[in-house]
């Protein structure tokens, strides 16, 4: 096996079409790591290192869980197709010197389980499966208790995921928002954040199912580095604020514009909000 690598799992034309785009924003950040593809379909794309076509798929969440235990590398970032990629990610590989899986929290969460999956304390959070990095070998052990679980209850692989987890030995390390950052809810973020987790084409699916402009999403929240708060607008385009008193903004402002572009950032903005 190769040792570390970055894989998708696509099965059908909109979701390689979307995966497409994803990598082609890894290969832009990320070129020194390779990518392979699950997929139900002959792909002659360049951005994938290795394409793997699958002959029976589900067309589900279960394509999921049962090709990411065949990733063909040591190490694995395992990217929903609706992810975009705007920094480096190789930290990602790192963490899995000292845990078996990596796992953004899932700011969505809901009571969707079936009877005989609320065994978990609610103090056990769920974590969302669109953006996981996981020794391959722990992953080949936890799909077997995922796959049982998921058979119970098919909503979602996620609920399922926290089960098999919380059922595990698995190290589980919690990786921040800036690696998986859901941008269409409200959110926060505090540095530059490196992968953006939301439907890059417009068409209706499992999981994300509302398209934003992902241009949009990235040039407005990583528009400044500080700790900030997001939110999507109804009429399109994001809110971001930053969580400091106005004198602290100021200052940070300054430091990262300059006082110039301080006084062009206010301005812009306060036109902004009079339109």
């Amino acid at each position: 096996m190769t040792e570390r690598g970055i894989i998708y799992v696509a099965m059908g034309r909109n979701f390689v079409e979307e995966a497409i785009l994803s990598a082609e924003s890894v290969q832009e950040q990320n070129s020194q790591i390779p990518i392979t593809i699950f997929t139900d379909r002959e792909i002659d794309e360049e951005v994938f290192d290795n394409v793997v076509v699958v002959d029976d798929p589900e067309y589900g969440f279960r394509d999921k869980i049962n090709y990411l235990q065949r990733s063909p590398y040591d190490k694995t970032i395992f990217l929903d197709t609706d992810t975009y990629v705007t920094g480096d990610v190789s930290d990602l590989f790192a963490l899995l010197d000292r845990f078996d899986i990596g796992a953004a929290h899932n700011n969505d969460h809901q009571k969707r389980e079936a009877d005989d999956m609320q065994s978990v304390p609610e103090s056990f959070p769920e974590y969302n499966t669109g953006v996981l990095a996981f020794r391959t070998d722990a992953m080949q052990q936890l799909s077997k208790k995922w796959n049982e679980f998921y058979s119970v209850d098919q909503s979602h692989d996620q609920p399922s995921f926290r089960k098999a987890v919380y059922e595990s030995d698995i190290r589980l390390a919690t990786i921040p928002p800036e690696y998986n950052c859901l941008f269409r809810y409200p959110g926060h973020a505090v540095g530059e954040v490196k992968i953006f987790h939301g439907r890059l084409l417009d068409f209706d699916a499992e999981g994300a199912g509302k398209y934003y402009e992902i241009e949009n999403a990235v040039s407005s929240i990583n528009a400044t580095t500080g700790s900030r708060i997001f939110y999507p607008r109804s009429t399109g385009g994001y809110s971001v604020k930053l969580s400091r008193t106005l004198p602290r903004r100021i200052r940070l402002s300054i430091k990262e514009r300059g006082i110039v572009g301080t006084v062009k950032r206010a301005a812009t903005v306060t036109l902004k909000n009079l339109l």
